[in-house]
């Protein structure tokens, strides 16, 4: 069934994407639009989707149209591609390889022990692997066969040119049905919180039934009438070669009469198959397994060899995929805390306050909140040029932005000739009221500089209001756009102090402040005062300056 939905926007193209399920799942590609497609940010050319993926038509045009792709509200009639099974538990391992034994031999020199491979009883001539001997031949001979150096070469280009792990792996999943055609793929990945193992990525010919050669069974009918079989996995062979840390073979399964009643082994008639971790580091974050059916040739120790190499690589590129997005969450955090922070306070911040997919988590701060408003500007920029405007006010903020920074202050916002500043938050700060005032003073000095600098121009000068209390800090919004802020009463409060209490020149401060300051600061009481939606009346302080 096709369904076309139509955009009313100048910029999506008459055809511009579409979405299509496939046997590796739904997928999204571009049809040669004029402005592109983007999932998460990142353009696209054709891409599996995920649930909740955040699709963008016309990424770069000035009015982009945002999606959000729902897996849940589309109904797969097929059934799953695959299926953990805890009935199908082949044991008959007849070959392994210690992954830590190897990755340990594979960076120390040639003249260095070789991997651990562990020979099982039982096992037919031609399907053990062979250690190495006293002249210290190497284990991975047969790797140095032209097909499968191809294979790995193309493995690194894979592993250095993806920086989505969704679309590695499916890349190498489909390079392992290459170089093993016939057989069925699949990598799983393990949740490092809870260690559910759970398949990520199939090959092109799973799941699926095989006929004579190990060629894909014909299917009935232009739609695919004739649905393809689960295809399922023995959960238990996957546990333990996790647990164990071992490259496993697992040979002539179908054949062994303790699987004859295993429905994954005998309805997909599986003859051998292969399950290695993915180990880096001490560390396993996912297993490629691979097996083989009846019509296919089974797989050998050659095989168990090249994927195990081929595992070890994958590790190491899923590695590096979580180093890069982290690093970039990084930076991107750096950024934008460097956009309302001095350097000091950014390194301060990533060290020591708690976020998330870098986003700052909300939490309680107690902090002092600055407003400050350059007096009667809107009506002194009625005749002045607009790049006038724009220049008096970089003049004032440049100087304003200096004063929060060089007390550790956050720069929360400008909102047109004002400025929000916050103390205390994301950087606790338990003389936060202090540093507020130092800085409000600061700022009048340094409007009095600017003004010495412009002689033959109006003076500015500037309202202040300050106030102190508990308030909600974090990143706040919608998903399409958070910023960092604080709200709560003292917020409010600040607010009005600035806009309907202080006069041009004067800083006026909440009680709380006036408790936390009074030591280093001489305050004139201006009695209590009724702000505009309060019920009750606070009192309110005019700073006259520092003590001596």
């Amino acid at each position: 069934m096709v369904c076309d939905v139509v955009f009313n926007s100048l910029h999506i193209s008459r055809k511009h994407a579409e979405i299509l399920h496939e046997a590796e799942g739904w997928i999204i590609q571009d049809l040669q639009s004029r402005h592109g497609v983007a999932v998460n940010g990142r353009r696209i050319a054709r891409q599996r989707l995920a649930d909740r993926d955040r699709i963008v038509l016309a990424p770069d045009a000035a009015e982009p149209t945002p999606l959000e792709f729902r897996l849940s509200e589309f109904a797969d009639p097929t059934p799953p591609q695959a299926i953990l099974s805890d009935e199908s538990g082949p044991t008959s391992v007849v070959a392994s390889i210690d992954l830590r034994e190897l990755s340990d031999s594979l960076g120390r020199s040639a003249r260095g022990k070789g991997a651990a491979v562990e020979l099982h009883p039982g096992a037919a001539a031609g399907q053990i692997l062979a250690a190495p001997d006293a002249s210290g031949r190497a284990l991975f001979e047969s790797t140095s066969q032209l097909p499968v150096l191809s294979m790995f070469k193309s493995a690194g280009e894979i592993l250095l040119t993806h920086e989505n792990l969704d679309e590695m792996l499916q890349q190498v999943v489909n390079l392992i049905a290459e170089h093993l055609p016939g057989r069925r793929g699949v990598v799983c990945m393990v949740d490092p919180t809870s260690g559910e193992i759970q398949p990520r990525c199939f090959s092109r010919e799973t799941p699926g039934e095989l006929g004579a050669g190990g060629a894909p069974a014909q299917r009935v009918g232009e739609q695919g009438a004739q649905r393809r079989r689960p295809f399922l996995i023995s959960r238990s062979i996957l546990q333990e070669a996790v647990r164990v840390q071992r490259a496993m073979l697992v040979a002539n399964v179908a054949d062994d009469p303790r699987f004859l009643a295993a429905v994954s082994v005998q309805q997909m008639e599986i003859r051998s198959a292969i399950c290695v971790p993915l180990y880096h580091q001490g560390q396993v974050t996912g297993v490629i397994y691979v097996d083989s059916q009846r019509g296919a040739g089974a797989l050998s120790s050659r095989d168990l060899e090249v994927l195990t190499v081929l595992a070890l690589m994958v590790a190491a590129g899923i590695a590096q995929i979580a180093l890069r997005n982290d690093v970039a969450r990084e930076r991107a955090m750096r950024d934008r805390l460097a956009r309302y922070n001095s350097p000091q306070v950014v390194e301060q911040i990533m060290k020591l306050t708690p976020r998330q997919e870098g986003e700052m988590l909300a939490d309680e701060y107690e902090v002092s909140v600055l407003f400050a408003d350059i007096t009667g500007f809107s009506a002194l920029a009625e005749s002045w040029s607009a790049a006038e405007v724009v220049r008096v006010l970089n003049l004032v903020f440049e100087r304003w932005t200096a004063n929060v920074f060089q007390r550790d202050g956050t720069l929360d916002k400008y909102i047109g000739d004002a400025v929000m500043a916050v103390f205390g938050a994301p950087l606790r700060q338990t003389d936060h009221a202090q540093r507020a005032l130092a800085t409000a003073l600061a700022m009048q000095r340094a409007l009095d500089d600017l003004n010495r600098l412009r002689p033959q121009e109006p003076a500015l000068a500037l309202r202040v209001g300050v106030n102190s209390g508990r308030v909600i800090a974090g990143d706040i919004g919608s998903p399409r756009h958070k910023a960092y802020t604080v709200i709560g009463d003292a917020v409010n409060v600040a607010s009005r102090l600035e806009t309907s209490v202080a006069l041009p020149g004067q800083i006026v401060i909440g009680q709380a402040t006036y408790e936390q300051a009074r030591e280093h600061y001489v305050c004139e009481p201006l009695g209590e005062i009724q702000l505009r939606g309060k019920r009750q009346t606070i009192w309110a302080y005019r700073v006259v300056g520092e003590r001596e």
